[in-house]
């Protein structure tokens, strides 16, 4: 259950990562079409940058407290030079607020000045020269802070009321999401969400188990080969190991484990048996084989020995009548001849 441990591993990591929320999250927005693009990349860039050092960085958990400028241009020259220069001062109104309640917390201003070949040039000066920390721009994010985390400390029992009725409806990503988007500044609403978090992450991963388990069981039962075995595991990896599907997943492992083992072991059988068969056929084969040559052997013995009687015989034979020659009554043989002649007749 190596790879099922994996998972455990990856579900913790991914809980831990809904629960960093030990700050403030602010998202930053800069509206497009009012500055240069180029330049409303740059301004993006410095107030991340600022929200970043302040620990306010968006943590995309929640949707509702934004950060966003308002850029006033003051003053607009052309600076007589060779090539003329663009001379701007403006100022950049930072505004904190709810978008949801729509509720503006706090603003703070900026004054910078900037100078450029164009109108875009300048922009980029100026908002370089915009400062990612001052006392200022922290007393403003504090205050603004204690304006959010009032917000959580008075509306948190009903966000923590939503994540449990989104819950119970089976959305537990979205309930999560809504649990975490509290702070874990904000005293015992944040005690009371890690509990409820704790209770939603369990059903999400006995739901999800359940799931998996299902799935993995169901191809295992359509084709319960060796060819199954690695996208079954594949799924099984996706089961967190505190599901309660955990230990029908470990038992579905051991019967897969058990029913190959059985089946390679029928296999060997079957191919012994086949072995020992070709064997018998091959050994029969053989003493057929054996038999027919001393058959064939025999029978060539036989022909010679009847062959060699044979001439034994004929042998004797010509011996017989060799020796009956010196009798014969050749005087006889003459007259009986000389009979069959037609002058005799």
């Amino acid at each position: 259950m190596r790879k099922i441990l994996l998972s455990f591993i990856l579900g913790i990591a991914s809980f831990t990562a809904f629960a960093q929320s030990e700050t403030i999250s602010i998202n930053v927005f800069v509206p497009e079409g009012e500055i240069p693009v180029e330049a409303n990349k740059m301004l993006l860039t410095k107030l991340n940058q600022i929200v970043t050092n302040y620990g306010l960085a968006d943590n995309g958990l929640t949707e509702r407290f934004f950060l966003t400028p308002e850029v006033l241009v003051a003053t607009k020259d052309i600076v007589p030079s060779n090539p003329p220069k663009v001379s701007q001062k403006l100022e950049i109104v930072l505004m904190i607020g709810d978008v949801v309640d729509n509720k503006l917390y706090g603003t703070f201003s900026l004054h910078v000045v900037g100078i450029g070949q164009n109108e875009n040039k300048a922009f980029l000066n100026a908002f370089q020269k915009i400062p990612v920390k001052s006392k200022g721009l922290e007393s403003f994010l504090e205050d603004t802070k204690g304006k959010i985390v009032s917000y959580y400390q008075q509306n948190g029992s009903q966000i923590i009321d939503k994540a449990e009725s989104l819950a119970v409806s089976g959305q537990y990503e979205e309930a999560l999401q809504l649990l975490f988007s509290i702070p874990d500044c904000c005293g015992d609403i944040s005690i009371k969400r890690d509990e409820i978090a704790s209770r939603v992450y369990q059903l999400k991963m006995d739901q999800e188990g359940a799931s998996i388990y299902k799935k993995a069981k169901a191809l295992w039962d359509t084709n319960p080969a060796e060819s199954t075995v690695t996208e079954v595991l594949s799924m099984l990896e996706g089961v967190n190991p505190e599901s309660a599907s955990a230990s029908d997943c470990e038992k579905l492992v051991a019967r897969m484990t058990k029913e190959i083992q059985a089946k390679k072991a029928r296999q060997q059988k079957s191919a012994e048996e086949q072995k020992a068969k070709n064997e018998e056929k091959e050994r029969a084969e053989w003493e057929f084989k054996v038999r027919q040559y001393e058959d064939q052997l025999e029978l060539q013995r036989q022909q010679m020995k009847d062959q060699t009687r044979i001439e034994r015989a004929r042998v004797e034979t010509e011996k017989t009548v060799s020796g009956h020659i010196g009798r014969i009554d050749f005087n006889k043989v003459t007259r009986i001849i000389k009979s069959w002649t037609k002058s005799n007749k």
